[in-house]
């Protein structure tokens, strides 16, 4: 009997492990006009470490993999646009989280012509006697 119920624990103790509660983010990720963007990538982090990545489809279109139930920051990369956050977002028990990112272009630099630099460096020195 005794045996009997070690083994009915241990088998229940590893199915309620295996039964940890998850949820997923998922969403699409557009550029400044609504087109969907292919291959931005999508990193999901707990405080400053990345637990989850994704990267998007053809369609803009991503899904993380499943994480614990908790709250997190979702940061999307993709070429030349403004790297975006998300803040506080909620993973719940066996849910899927929509964040939708529509990302924004970088402003460009004015480039410096240095042709044109007078910034006050050193004249340069004659070398005629």
């Amino acid at each position: 009997m005794n045996r009997l119920l070690l083994v009915f624990c241990l088998l229940f103790s590893t199915v309620a492990f295996a039964q940890v509660p998850k949820g997923t983010i998922s969403g699409k990720i557009t550029d400044e006009v609504g087109r969907p963007v292919d291959h931005a990538d999508v990193f999901v982090y707990s405080g400053n470490e990345i637990i989850g990545s994704a990267y998007t489809d053809a369609n803009g279109k991503y899904l993380t993999n499943r994480m614990y139930v908790g709250t997190y920051k979702v940061q999307v990369i993709y070429g030349e646009y403004k790297h975006s956050w998300v803040n506080d977002v909620p993973v719940k028990q066996w849910q899927d989280t929509k964040i939708d990112v529509k990302l924004e272009v970088k402003q460009s630099e004015p480039s410096v012509d240095a042709s044109r630099d007078y910034s006050g460096g050193v004249p340069l020195q004659s070398t005629k006697k």
